[in-house]
């Protein structure tokens, strides 16, 4: 994200670069005053993204390095309640985003606020309004026509491409559910709004129990790591497991007395 945030910085000079050149190379121009105003906007639109995004110095300089370089610095500090006393922790209501819209959206940077694709023939000028990134996504394999996403609600594991073929022709074993790694080229906005719901609606929490467990998100979950660890060598560890909801059948046996209660289905918990 941050890299890519700094490349915004990058274009809009350079398109200041080639607005200051032009005026230059065209003093007489009918559109010299136009093109005037646009390096104006243009150079007001880098300064407030400039201080949006890296620190600036006493003398009006800027720092070589953003004011957030880790998620865990610009979710801290612009998008949650603050911390807990001493403790690295905000509020575990926050981590939940239970705090009823007192904590703050993502923040959008000056130049961040584009919905729309540039027309093709300005794609060039405008890619700062772009932004590709890449992340793994649920997909599914065929055996014959290869990954696939199917967003129809109820058939998302069932082949668009094999459903269109005779029954006799479509592979007996079914696709096979994969993480593949994906890339994305969407205006920079909607960039923001999908990273903004993966932020609240999964990173927030697991950023809360990494940091509550000092960093051991993985290794918590190893009974090996856990015990060795100090004042931990005679903890016992267990682990409990849960069912899905099953069926009774009742077998020769009164439906109050046995286990279930008269109930139609039932969830079962072991250790």
């Amino acid at each position: 994200m941050f890299p890519t945030r700094n490349s915004t910085g990058d274009t809009k000079e350079h398109n200041i670069a080639e607005l200051e050149q032009w005026i230059k190379d065209n003093p007489r121009h009918e559109h010299l005053q136009r093109k005037k105003r646009e390096l104006a906007e243009a150079k007001r639109l880098l300064n407030d993204f400039l201080r949006a995004v890296f620190k600036e110095y006493s003398d009006g300089r800027f720092s070589p390095e953003p004011r957030y370089t880790k998620l865990e610095e610009l979710v801290n500090n612009e998008m949650c309640c603050g911390l807990v006393n001493q403790t690295k922790l905000c509020p575990y209501e926050c981590g939940l985003q239970r705090c009823q819209g007192v904590c703050q959206n993502f923040p959008r940077n000056p130049g961040e606020d584009h919905k729309v694709r540039p027309r093709e023939k300005d794609a060039k000028k405008n890619a700062h309004w772009m932004i590709t990134w890449r992340f793994h996504e649920s997909r599914y394999h065929c055996k014959i026509h290869g990954a696939f996403l199917n967003k129809t609600k109820g058939k998302e594991s069932v082949c668009p491409s094999c459903e269109a073929l005779p029954a006799k022709q479509r592979p007996t074993d079914k696709p096979k559910k994969t993480e593949d790694p994906v890339k994305k080229t969407k205006p920079i906005y909607d960039f923001c709004t999908e990273f903004e719901e993966f932020i609240n609606t999964k990173w927030r929490l697991h950023n809360w129990q990494k940091i509550g467990l000092n960093g051991k998100c993985k290794q918590f979950r190893q009974a090996e790591e856990l015990l060795q660890r100090r004042k931990h060598q005679n903890d016992v560890f267990l682990i409990r497991d849960y069912t899905d909801r099953v069926k009774c059948a009742y077998d020769r046996s009164t439906q109050s007395g046995e286990m279930g209660g008269a109930q139609k289905n039932i969830g079962r918990e072991g250790f």
